[in-house]
């Protein structure tokens, strides 16, 4: 039987405190975190949202450090026990497979574009065109896609 694979945005260095933070990658990520910002109603658990609001810069800082680990203590508080909360949300490796080696814990870049695209099924294939998104990265993301 033919099915379509959902589209998975992956970073290509990790985002994080002493972390390569390319801008492209750390839009994604706040991308998908200002997400979570305005719709925090799409993680399943309690949400703690952090006292600094997000901004999509493509900067990394203190407020996106913040949003990350409110993001992975959320996830862990829920249904992911075994994922690290330490501020860095590292590229998925391998193609079939979204968890870990040695933790076998969900990549964070994973659980970000899955709640992203539970919320947007139809919009998720194009991200691009989400007026959030950063021009030049969402630019960056379309010419990766194809």
């Amino acid at each position: 039987m033919a099915f379509r694979v959902r589209p998975f945005y992956n970073l290509d260095k990790p985002v994080g405190r002493n972390k390569t933070n390319a801008r492209d990658d750390v839009g994604l990520v706040q991308f998908f975190l200002n997400f979570i910002q305005k719709n925090p109603d799409v993680l399943l658990g309690s949400f703690q949202a952090p006292k600094k609001p997000l901004r999509v810069t493509g900067v990394f800082d203190d407020a996106t450090h913040e949003w990350i680990v409110a993001f992975q203590t959320a996830i862990r508080g829920g249904f992911q026990k075994n994922l690290v909360v330490d501020g860095i949300v590292d590229p998925a490796r391998g193609y079939s497979s979204q968890q870990t080696t040695i933790t076998h814990a969900t990549y964070t870049i994973a659980l970000l574009n899955n709640a992203y695209a539970a919320r947007n099924p139809g919009l998720h294939s194009h991200i691009w065109d989400d007026p959030d998104m950063l021009a030049d990265v969402g630019k960056k993301v379309q010419e990766d896609a194809r």
